[in-house]
């Protein structure tokens, strides 16, 4: 069972994503959701990737985001990102 994180905790996380993202290549983390879950917590995001980059460098740095998450916040437990090019809109 799980429920939806308060939207407190969802700005906190959602602050804290957007700072492990200020190198730039990754950016405008949105669509940030927060679930409480009997592990944990799961938190999915989009972001905004350099176009340039090729598909295997963005996940490399999403994933060094991921895992730097979870060092900072050792409640989550899994962290599912969606990278997407800028003009994905």
């Amino acid at each position: 069972m799980w429920r939806n994180a308060s939207p407190e905790r969802v700005a906190e996380i959602r602050d804290a994503l957007t700072r492990l993202a200020s190198d730039g290549v990754i950016h405008d983390v949105h669509s940030v959701r927060v679930r409480d879950t009997e592990a944990g917590e799961i938190v999915n995001f989009h972001c905004y990737a350099e176009p340039t980059l090729s598909v295997i460098a963005v996940h490399e740095h999403v994933d060094d985001i991921e895992r730097r998450l979870r060092r900072a916040y050792p409640t989550v437990k899994r962290v599912i990102s969606h990278a997407e090019p800028p003009n994905a809109d």
